[in-house]
């Protein structure tokens, strides 16, 4: 469904080519239009979507970047990027339910750092961010 909605933007795109806009325009334009509907709720569907719909959206974002003639992040740095922005928002928020979880792993994360460093100390500590 996202993968149609995007092909069919793309053809504004083109049109917006054709007509000689800068390519800073044109990515303005992908990011507003295609990309946000490519990266509606990334961070739910993303990590459960199939290797065949994965390829089907990078597709677009393929043929988003000749049309553009720039490099456009990929799908996988999107979704990254996205899940650390609503970790850092669920840490800063002392009323969200998840907040204790998302510090445990933090403290286990930097934990198992360290072990892997050979720099093992007694106490799991915290980092400052993520």
């Amino acid at each position: 469904m996202a993968t149609k909605k995007a092909r069919q933007r793309l053809y504004h795109l083109r049109h917006l080519r054709d007509f000689r806009l800068p390519s800073k325009v044109l990515q303005n334009f992908y990011t507003c239009t295609i990309e946000s509907i490519l990266t509606g709720n990334i961070t739910v569907w993303f990590g459960n979507s199939t290797k065949q719909d994965r390829q089907a959206l990078e597709r677009v974002v393929r043929s988003a970047e000749r049309i553009t003639r720039t490099e456009l992040p990929d799908l996988q740095t999107i979704y990254d990027k996205r899940c650390q922005t609503k970790a850092r928002r669920i840490v800063k928020d002392p009323t969200h339910p998840n907040k204790r979880l998302l510090s445990l792993l933090r403290i286990c994360f930097c934990w198992m750092f360290s072990l892997s460093l050979n720099t093992c100390t007694r106490k799991p500590h915290k980092v400052g961010s993520f």
